[in-house]
C-alpha cells in the first residue's frame, strides 16, 4: 500500500477477546473485514489458534501514525489497565436523572452486571440485549407510532444472531437512528430511555458489553414510567429479572 493511500484512509486501533480470554490488539482501515480475517484465521499467527475472537474495543484514531502510536502504547499497558479502557465503553453512557427521583446510579448498575456479562458468550448477550430493550419498547412505540427505528434496530440485531452475517455500516446506521429517535421525543421520559435502549443492542453486534447499555436504558425507561414513591422498588424488580434472564440464557444456549 503506498504511503498516500496510507494517509487518505480513516484508521481504527481495535482490541480483540480471543477464545482463551487473551486479548490481541492491532490497527485497521475496516473493523468489519478485519474481524472476519481474524476469524477466518488470516489476521494473525497470535489470533489463529484462539479463535473464535470478539472485538471488544475500536477507537477512531485518524491517520495510520496515529493508530499505531496508539497501539504501541496500549501494549505496553498491564491487562488491568487494558480491562479498564474496554470498561470505559459503559462509562460514556450518559443518562438524565428528573429532579424530583432519587439518582438513578449508572455504575451501580453497571457494576452488578459486568461480571456475568464478561463470562457470557457474544450470542447469548445479544438476545439478552434484545429482550431487555424489548420489554420497554412499547414506552416509545405508544408515545410514536409511526416511528419505526428503534424497533428495525432491534430486528437488525435479530438479523445478525440467526445468520452471523455482520455488517458495520447497518448496525452503525441502525444505532444512530434509534438514537435519533431518542432525541427527537423531546424530554426526558421512557419513550426516549426505550428508544437508547434499542441503540445500544444493536450496538451489541459490534461490541458484546453494549449489552449492559441495553439493559440500563431499559431500567431507566422504567424509572421514568413509574411514580416516584414506587420506582425504585420497579427498577430492583426489572433488575433481577435481567439478571436471571441471562442466567437462563447463558444455560439454555451453552446447550444447544
Amino acid at each position: 500500500m503506498s504511503r498516500s493511500t496510507l494517509s487518505d484512509k480513516v484508521w481504527f486501533f481495535y482490541i480483540l477477546r480471543c477464545r482463551d480470554d487473551s486479548l490481541y490488539s492491532g490497527i485497521t482501515t475496516d473493523l468489519e473485514g478485519r474481524l472476519k480475517e481474524h476469524n477466518k484465521g488470516k489476521g494473525a499467527k497470535y489470533t489463529s489458534g484462539r479463535r473464535p475472537v470478539t472485538l471488544v474495543y475500536s477507537e477512531r484514531c485518524g491517520t495510520v501514525s496515529e493508530a499505531r502510536k496508539r497501539e504501541a502504547q496500549v501494549k505496553r499497558w498491564p491487562r488491568k489497565k487494558k480491562e479498564q479502557l474496554i470498561k470505559k465503553l459503559l462509562v460514556d453512557i450518559k443518562m438524565e436523572i428528573p429532579n424530583n427521583k432519587s439518582k438513578f446510579s449508572l455504575k451501580q448498575h453497571k457494576d452488578e452486571f459486568l461480571e456475568l456479562v464478561n463470562k457470557t458468550d457474544h450470542k447469548p448477550l445479544a438476545v439478552w440485549a434484545i429482550d431487555c430493550a424489548e420489554r420497554v419498547l412499547p414506552y416509545f412505540e405508544e408515545k410514536c407510532p409511526d416511528d419505526n427505528r428503534p424497533r428495525k434496530a432491534i430486528e437488525t440485531l435479530q438479523t445478525w444472531i440467526n445468520t452471523g452475517v455482520f455488517k458495520m455500516a447497518v448496525i452503525r446506521k441502525d444505532s444512530l437512528d434509534a438514537h435519533a429517535a431518542a432525541r427527537e421525543v423531546g424530554e426526558d421520559n421512557a419513550a426516549r430511555s426505550a428508544a437508547r435502549a434499542a441503540g445500544q443492542a444493536v450496538a451489541t453486534a459490534h461490541v458484546p458489553t453494549h449489552c449492559i447499555g441495553a439493559a440500563i436504558y431499559a431500567l431507566q425507561a422504567v424509572y421514568r414510567a413509574t411514580n416516584s414513591s414506587d420506582a425504585d422498588a420497579a427498577v430492583a424488580k426489572e433488575r433481577d429479572w435481567q439478571y436471571q434472564h441471562l442466567l437462563r440464557l447463558r444455560k439454555k444456549m451453552a446447550s444447544e
